[in-house]
């Protein structure tokens, strides 16, 4: 296939899903750009949940379809096709990562970017914990007290995750491997307690695997009340799932972890839209242009 007849392929892809507009994002099977320029993609990702209500809350004029084709790497050399060609059929939603913080996002009007490290993370907000709780089982006193020493716990938690946000953070900028292990998520995890708590035992040998014998030098300053934006975002989503478990296991309500994000989208849609969450939601506001 030819340069010239993939972006021609590319560029009016959209007339074949009768949109105005394709959106490729994160998540689902890895894809080439022969398989994406073909139309395969999978559009039941949370991810294409995520961005799908995102264009809904901008009540976005255009019509869109979204697919998820996995690959990053891949995106973004669609994303500086679509510069160059001048492309305004195709939309790429990304990712975040520590990018934004090490100063290598890309600028582009035909890219948009998660607000924190991953749409995981945007999601992750006690105010969106708190109202799906509630959405869920019936208010009581005994209730308002269990939500109110999770919510204590989310605080301390956030508290003992930032020194090993920065040091993923140091880690990225220096190309290493990070300390935060991508590929299990669960792995810095302990959830066999009251509540869910950082595995220090393994993310301390995960940087001794590396070759250090202390974390390294930070780069950013990581405050607690912003370490959940800023942190690996599946992490971030794993560890308020298995909060919420603990939390409403006295209920007996059995609630996977896919239904729950898509749950808390729902619910972080709603905050904003009412007005709360109000950076989240200038942000996405400020996205309206690549929407519109």
């Amino acid at each position: 296939m030819t340069l010239r007849r993939t972006i021609s392929g590319l560029a009016s892809l959209h007339l074949f899903f009768r949109v105005d507009c394709i959106v490729y994002c994160e998540g689902g099977e890895q894809l080439s750009e022969r398989e994406i320029f073909s139309g395969n993609g999978d559009d039941q990702t949370l991810d294409v949940f995520f961005w799908s209500s995102i264009s809904k809350f901008l009540q976005a004029k255009r019509s869109y379809h979204f697919k998820s084709v996995g690959n990053k790497a891949v995106l973004k050399s669609i994303a500086a096709d679509l510069d160059r060609s001048k492309i305004d059929s195709v939309l790429v939603c990304l990712d975040r990562d520590y990018d934004w913080l090490c100063g290598k996002q890309i600028e582009s009007p035909r890219v948009v970017y998660s607000y924190g490290y991953s749409w995981e993370s945007d999601v992750v907000c006690p105010i969106c914990f708190e109202r799906l709780f509630f959405r869920t089982v019936t208010r009581t006193p005994a209730a308002e007290k269990a939500m109110q020493k999770a919510l204590l716990h989310f605080e301390k938690f956030a508290r003992d995750l930032v020194r090993w946000c920065e040091a993923d953070i140091a880690l990225f900028a220096r190309h290493l491997e990070l300390v935060l292990v991508r590929d299990k998520p669960m792995a810095s995890l302990d959830v066999s307690g009251q509540f869910p708590v950082l595995n220090v035992t393994r993310i301390r040998a995960q940087l001794v695997k590396i070759g250090l014998s202390r974390r390294p030098r930070r780069l950013v300053s990581v405050q607690p009340a912003e370490v959940m934006r800023h942190v690996w975002g599946k992490l971030a989503s794993r560890f308020l799932y298995h909060l919420f478990v603990k939390v409403v296991g006295s209920q007996s309500l059995r609630m996977t972890y896919e239904l729950f994000m898509r749950l808390m989208i729902s619910e972080m849609v709603s905050t904003m839209s009412e007005g709360f969450t109000t950076d989240k939601r200038a942000y996405f506001q400020s996205l309206s242009i690549a929407f519109s």
